[in-house]
């Protein structure tokens, strides 16, 4: 993985694992420095600000191909790079072709947010003009000749219609926002690299995985956690379902307690709680739970806070025993 991230950090990523090609990506360094096996060296400069290459030069000539063999690259000397903060047509009048007997168009992108509130833009974008099929996943199909407004949770399709009709397709799927609660996390810190959607994620309509490297999660090393949730108005709550990730394998514990409380005026009063200490840190199988507290009654509520507990360190008969275990967050519904 460190590796991958080397070279990707570079420039470069391998459009097909095992044929000698790299698509030219944007490098992250202002300069890199590759001493190659044949003793020669290959110097990457990159100047500019942005996501996107404005242009690009070998040697100080052109070059305008979004792709480079390794042959190219054993070659070494001087790349260099503009970033800039806009798209470009660079890199698009000359596309990598692969030796398939028929022409197999690359899947077009489909540019459209994770989740969304009540609608959402869908925009199909790519290099060949050539006109494109949509469809959901469902099989409706849709027709697409402009940006188009989406406001239902789907799974969207995607591909060129010209070439051998055995096109590459892409996949992506728009959620809407279930209900109208927000959540805000008020103790515990969640890890950087487990906390890609922020507070939204943990009521988005989006599910965490059992690959939880996927990042849907939310993973908070060491703490206690507590979950403020806010609704506009009184709500008629019976259960608080969480979603929960056991990987002790890789330090992540069920929480040892869930308890759900409710605001008065005189604090937080405890309505219930669910208690999965037993089972919190045994070293079986990885797998998703979800933590019922069921309230005794139903009860008009617009503000809610949930407590999850560390359940400790990682148990003696595990490979690194005595380190801080993750909560692993995903979806709440409350209903």
């Amino acid at each position: 993985m460190s590796a991958w991230y080397v070279m990707a950090s570079m420039g470069l990523y391998p459009i097909v694992p095992g044929q000698p090609v790299y698509t030219i990506t944007t490098p992250v360094w202002d300069e890199s420095i590759i001493e190659l096996p044949n003793g020669k060296e290959l110097r990457i400069q990159t100047s500019g600000n942005g996501d996107y290459i404005s242009e690009m030069q070998i040697n100080g000539m052109a070059y305008d191909k979004s792709w480079v063999s390794h042959s190219q690259l054993l070659k070494g000397g001087t790349w260099t790079i503009t970033r800039t903060e806009n798209p470009t047509e660079w890199g698009g009048k000359e596309l990598y072709t692969n030796n398939l007997p028929k022409k197999v168009l690359p899947a077009p992108m489909v540019h459209v947010p994770t989740t969304f509130k009540e609608s959402a833009a869908l925009e199909i974008k790519g290099h060949f003009d050539s006109p494109v099929e949509l469809w959901k996943k469902n099989g409706e199909k849709m027709d697409y000749t402009e940006p188009i407004t989406i406001t239902e949770t789907s799974t969207y399709l995607a591909r060129y219609k010209s070439g051998a009709g055995d096109n590459h397709t892409a996949v992506a799927t728009a959620t809407k926002k279930p209900g109208t609660w927000n959540a805000k996390i008020t103790a515990g810190s969640p890890s950087p690299q487990y906390y890609r959607t922020g507070d939204r994620g943990m009521v988005d309509g989006v599910y965490g995985e059992l690959d939880w490297r996927k990042g849907n999660w939310i993973g908070v090393q060491g703490d206690d956690v507590e979950v403020v949730l806010e609704n506009p108005e009184d709500k008629e709550v019976k259960t608080v379902r969480i979603q929960v990730l056991k990987d002790i394998r890789s330090w992540i514990a069920l929480p040892g307690r869930v308890t759900v409380f409710r605001a008065t005026e005189d604090g937080w009063e405890p309505l219930g709680e669910a208690n999965l200490s037993k089972i919190a840190r045994g070293n079986d199988d990885s797998a998703i739970y979800y933590a019922d507290v069921s309230l005794q009654s139903k009860t008009d509520v617009s503000e809610l806070k949930i407590e999850l507990q560390n359940p400790g360190t990682t148990p003696a008969e595990h490979l690194s025993p005595g380190e801080e275990t993750f909560i692993f967050m995903g979806e709440i519904e409350i209903y």
